[in-house]
């Protein structure tokens, strides 16, 4: 990616790598399966815990830009499915900065545009071919350049550790930035927390995993698709099982044991029908439908 950007323009882009200096005119990349987060004068690269199902993510990087550079930071959010982004261009707008939407009408996939219209009060929709000369014009302008001036709330400076793998066992500081909710989390199983604040509904479990209500079901939907193919296989094997059981047992002249075993299996072929029909006409649908997410 880093070299795909350098040859579509003239700012050079790099792969991101852990306390490297923040440079003018310069396109950090998120390097494959790590989050890009942002302090004074550095970017850092962690693999923190996924957020909203994703690493790299949306969320941690606009939330720690905002929180150490507030009024300099703008976020945009293009097409994407899903809704990772919208929190963290939420904090963008809190601290001071300043929010784009990819008008979702032209976009791809306008899950992740509509989303952060829905929740954020952003100050430019534009065409994509719009948003480079926007961000031309809005860096050129004078800007906030002194500190920030704003005290860092605690919750925000509580979820940007997670990303950054700063937080041990917080189950304690949990309840202080959310309620226990009555869910677990899709991926370490750990009981969820509905987190404070406006915005959609969210979760976050005491290890750090991070997730909107859809982000939530989308990962639920992938768990049912997986047990129901460890199901499959399951009935399958003992079907297969049964027939030799039944052929053994007709060889052997036991035709009363062989119409048993026979009969199991006709119960567990149609269980196999019903779990082949819930993997073509279900979950497996719903799992496809979410499960491509891109943005920026």
């Amino acid at each position: 990616m880093p070299h795909i950007l350098s040859r579509a323009g003239v700012l050079m882009a790099v792969e991101g790598q852990d306390r490297m200096a923040l440079q003018p005119g310069r396109i950090y990349v998120a390097p494959p399966d790590h989050h890009l987060l942002v302090s004074p004068g550095h970017v850092h690269v962690t693999k923190g815990p996924r957020e909203n199902r994703s690493r790299p993510a949306i969320d941690p990087l606009f939330r720690t830009a905002a929180q150490h550079y507030g009024p300099r930071v703008i976020g945009v959010i293009m097409t994407g499915m899903l809704n990772d982004g919208t929190v963290g261009l939420l904090e963008v707008k809190r601290r001071g900065g300043i929010a784009i939407v990819q008008d979702p009408d032209e976009a791809a996939f306008p899950s992740m545009p509509l989303s952060a219209l829905r929740y954020v009060k952003v100050d430019h929709q534009v065409r994509a071919d719009e948003i480079s000369s926007l961000l031309v014009r809005l860096t050129s302008e004078e800007g906030v350049t002194g500190p920030l001036g704003l005290d860092v709330p605690f919750q925000l400076a509580m979820e940007s550790k997670f990303a950054a793998q700063e937080t041990l066992d917080e189950i304690d500081t949990m309840d202080s930035i959310g309620a226990l909710a009555g869910y677990s989390c899709p991926e370490c199983h750990g009981p969820l927390w509905r987190m404070n604040g406006d915005g959609p509904i969210r979760f976050r479990c005491h290890v750090g995993h991070a997730y909107t209500a859809e982000a939530v079901l989308a990962g639920q939907a992938e768990s049912l698709e997986a047990n129901l193919w460890d199901v499959l296989r399951t009935l399958e094997e003992r079907a297969s099982l049964l027939r030799e059981m039944a052929g053994q047992a007709r060889e052997m002249n036991l035709r009363h044991e062989a119409a048993d075993w026979e009969g199991r299996i006709r119960f567990l072929e149609k269980d196999m029908v019903s779990v082949r029909a819930l993997l073509t006409n279900g979950t497996s649908g719903e799992t496809k439908k979410n499960n491509k997410k891109t943005g920026t």
